[in-house]
């Protein structure tokens, strides 16, 4: 008994086959594209607070309450610097801003830009350091549109580890 196979279907699926695993590789179990690095979509700081394996690479977002003057916003006003009041014993919450750990002295380079007067990112120039505590810091020098002082606001989290997870001992 011979079997022949018609090309033209042979072709046919193994296109719709390719085609599906693209769109799941591309598109994932959720349906939308996923970012493949932290840094194309920033986190917003708001839901920071506490986070816990941030990832080195990441930039943060700010969003206002109300509009604020972008050439007030810079590396000086909204910054992060490593928390050496930070451990593990400690609670990783949203603050007052603290001016002994927002110094910013102690700011780690970082460029700062503003998608509009409400929005503003900042990217840190070099990545964290693996299992870092740190605070990013937004200052009293930040003026809202009216010209009144923004209320200033920190936002406390801790890095994870880039480092690949031990392998196991082979078991004999």
């Amino acid at each position: 008994m011979r079997i022949t196979c018609n090309r033209y279907i042979v072709i046919r699926v193994l296109v719709i086959v390719l085609a599906a695993l693209g769109t799941w590789t591309v598109f994932g179990c959720g349906g939308s594209a996923v970012p493949t690095t932290p840094t194309e979509v920033p986190i917003p700081i708001d839901g920071l607070d506490g986070e816990t394996d941030v990832d080195v690479s990441s930039s943060f977002s700010y969003t206002f309450d109300q509009a604020v003057d972008v050439d007030t916003v810079t590396t000086t006003t909204f910054f992060v610097v490593e928390d050496a009041t930070g451990s593990a014993s400690i609670a990783l919450t949203k603050a007052d801003l603290n001016s002994s750990i927002c110094n910013v002295n102690n700011a780690l380079d970082a460029t700062v830009s503003c998608e509009s007067d409400t929005v503003c990112t900042l990217d840190p120039t070099n990545d964290l350091s693996d299992d870092m505590f740190c605070a990013i810091c937004l200052t009293r020098g930040i003026l809202y549109a009216d010209e009144s002082a923004f209320e200033g606001f920190m936002a406390r989290f801790s890095t994870g580890s880039t480092a690949p997870s031990p392998l196991p001992e082979p078991s004999v």
